[in-house]
């Protein structure tokens, strides 16, 4: 924490949700280890599977997965046929490097999870805070009122982003209805002290 933040604004920022922490950090984990695991294991696998075909004298097609006795199938590049899976483990692996989790062993990484208070610094979180502390002291209505305010932005960013991919009105306004309702995030909207979920 910056030395500048008074005390009340230092115990205001760490009042967070313990299990909020642990899923974000859980999803994230799973997201630099799954996808390009996954992306591996899948090349291997198709690897294995062409030259046990090509071994008994079939082709491989790979639209079906499997050795084609009857016809002759052309090679098809990994990349061409599974371009997502490389895409989503390129993002994967360069937001490891770009968030320098490569730089923290396991047990770090275990810690980060567990502990709710964890040691980056958020600027924009911090000040939104420090904005609030200054304008309205402890008064938490601002604080509340702040979280709605971020929380109806999101839900129109929501429906502008399905509206565009979805090109339905009807369409775009139930999927930010759903985002608007999850009750699970209710918790998010409630607890000032997880503004930086909302930012």
């Amino acid at each position: 924490m910056p030395r500048s933040l008074s005390p009340a604004v230092a115990q205001l920022v760490l009042v967070r949700s313990h299990s909020l922490i642990v899923k974000t950090h859980v999803l994230i984990l799973l997201a630099l280890l799954v996808v390009p695991l996954f992306c591996v294991t899948a090349y291997v696998r198709e690897i294995i599977a062409v030259d046990s075909a090509l071994d008994a004298v079939a082709s491989f097609d790979y639209a079906a997965g499997r050795a084609d006795y009857t016809a002759n199938h052309p090679f098809v590049p990994f990349s061409h046929r599974h371009g997502t899976l490389l895409v989503l483990s390129a993002l994967s692996l360069g937001a490891a490097v770009a968030y320098g989790s490569q730089r923290t062993n396991f047990a770090q990484m275990v810690r980060q999870v567990v502990n709710p208070d964890p040691a980056y610094f958020r600027p924009v979180g911090m000040i939104c805070y420090w904005a609030l502390m200054r304008l309205f002291g402890l008064n938490s209505a601002p604080y509340h009122w702040l979280a709605w305010l971020l929380h109806t932005a999101n839900t129109a960013l929501a429906y502008f982003l399905l509206r565009h991919f979805t090109k339905s009105h009807a369409g775009a306004a139930v999927g930010a209805m759903l985002f608007a309702s999850q009750a699970v995030f209710a918790d998010l909207y409630w607890d000032f002290g997880t503004i930086f979920e909302l930012v």
